[in-house]
């Protein structure tokens, strides 16, 4: 929240905690997220949040099962 006060943004607590919940509180998706939405916005709401979250949740999911599909596979003798 520090961050989010010194950088003049105005989110609710509640935003925060379900952006945080909702990447599993890895903090370096949160402040990518915040940073990004900082270029166009100074506020978010509880829906813009969900919004932003669930955009990310997609490329996320999208990104791991391309890695997965590429992963070799091991070969039995």
């Amino acid at each position: 929240m520090t961050i989010i006060f010194k950088e003049k943004m105005q989110v609710p607590a509640n935003v925060v905690d379900e952006l945080i919940t909702g990447v599993g509180s890895d903090i370096r998706q949160v402040l990518n997220m915040l940073s990004t939405w900082k270029l166009d916005n100074d506020t978010m709401d509880y829906e813009e949040g969900k919004m932003l979250y669930a955009r990310l949740s997609v490329f996320i999911w999208g990104s791991l099962t391309c890695i997965a599909a590429r992963r070799p596979t091991k070969s039995t003798p």
